[in-house]
């Protein structure tokens, strides 16, 4: 369960992901156990200031990519 001070970052629109240890892409070669889905989460006080920067780097045609974060205990 994720806590409620947590956001989805699936949420803010333009950021990218690559959450390979929910894949078999991955060093192991098979997915990651507690990585069922490629999701992400961030605290609220962290996630508010990405928002700004992803919508800042929009106007430069640029984006950032999420490789890991934070993962609800299974």
């Amino acid at each position: 369960m994720v806590p409620r001070s947590f956001v989805d970052l699936a949420t803010i629109e333009g950021l990218r992901f690559d959450i390979r240890y929910a894949r078999s892409d991955n060093f192991t070669g098979a997915p990651l156990p507690g990585y069922e889905r490629a999701g992400a989460w961030l605290h609220r006080s962290a996630a508010e200031p990405l928002v700004r920067v992803v919508r800042g780097l929009a106007f430069r045609d640029r984006t950032l990519v999420v490789f890991d974060a934070f993962r609800p205990v299974r």
